[in-house]
């Protein structure tokens, strides 16, 4: 008789497909986004590598450029220098000023009182200088004085279009050689000389004087003050045209010639006769009252 037997297989567990799928497909998911995430990663650009970069190039170009290692060299120390010197120069300026006794303006003040703060700059041979002047011109005859010049007391403007000079106020018939008067009409404008003559005269010898101040360095430049106006008559070229308005009227000149004279020189005050003339003048050098400068002109007609 025939024995069987008989044994149960052990169960056996077999995953879903689509378990398996997921797994797969989330296997694959991470991978892919671990990859996109190193290449963004790589790509990216930083300050550090835009540097780094700059400087590889800068080097290569230094090694491999004669020309560039010489340049460049050169104007970094350029650079250096132009702002060692900004910083530097006007301190070092200043103090050697400040030794010279360039500031000390208590014993070399140009004039007195209130106008002393307004123009330190300007030349001021001061009112006894025209006093003498006018004195000495009185004494030799030298002056043309017909009454309707002598009795003219308005202004008159004055311009110069070459020098950039336009509508100077010119005050008449100024009596320099009294200080108050002096002070107070070349604060503002220029003076016509008293006892000279004036556009307005019927005579047919005329000089008409006009003086005023002239500044030192680039006071007027940087200022435009009409006290220093005179500042820019050394520079006036011949053929200038020089216009003087008065009483409505206009008057043209044309600048002949120039020269530079002594403080005293009368020559300034004569004229010439039988010519209507133009006399210009103001301290030379610049806000310097050791000459004159004399600028001539003559009447166009």
């Amino acid at each position: 008789m025939a024995l069987y037997s008989y044994k149960k297989s052990p169960a056996q567990i077999i995953p879903k497909k689509s378990a398996t799928n997921n797994n797969t497909n989330n296997s694959n998911r991470t991978h892919s986004n671990a990859e996109r995430s190193d290449s963004s990663h790589s790509s990216a650009i930083t300050v550090g590598d835009i540097l780094s970069g700059l400087y590889l190039a800068f080097h290569r170009l230094m090694i491999g450029s004669q020309i560039a290692a010489l340049i460049v060299p050169s104007i970094l120390i350029i650079t250096g220098g132009f702002i060692v010197y900004r910083q530097v120069w006007p301190t070092v300026s200043q103090t050697v000023q400040e030794a010279l006794g360039v500031f000390d303006t208590q014993a070399t003040t140009l004039v007195a009182g209130e106008y002393t703060n307004i123009g330190l700059s300007y030349s001021n041979p001061g009112s006894r200088y025209f006093a003498e002047l006018k004195n000495n011109a009185q004494d030799q005859n030298l002056l043309f004085n017909d009454e309707k010049s002598a009795t003219y007391k308005n202004n008159f403007r004055l311009s110069i279009p070459s020098l950039g000079l336009n509508g100077i106020k010119v005050s008449a018939n100024v009596d320099s050689g009294v200080e108050e008067v002096y002070d107070r009409v070349l604060t503002d404008g220029l003076a016509h000389f008293q006892g000279t003559s004036l556009p307005v005269s019927d005579s047919r010898s005329q000089n008409i004087v006009v003086y005023g101040h002239s500044s030192a360095g680039d006071y007027y430049e940087r200022t435009k003050d009409p006290a220093a106006s005179f500042s820019r008559l050394s520079d006036i070229r011949y053929g200038a045209e020089i216009i003087i308005n008065i009483d409505g009227k206009e008057y043209k000149y044309r600048f002949v010639k120039a020269k530079t004279v002594d403080a005293n020189d009368l020559s300034i005050l004569e004229g010439t006769p039988g010519q209507k003339i133009l006399t210009l003048f103001t301290c030379y050098p610049n806000g310097n009252n050791a000459k004159r400068f004399v600028a001539t002109a003559r009447l166009i007609e």
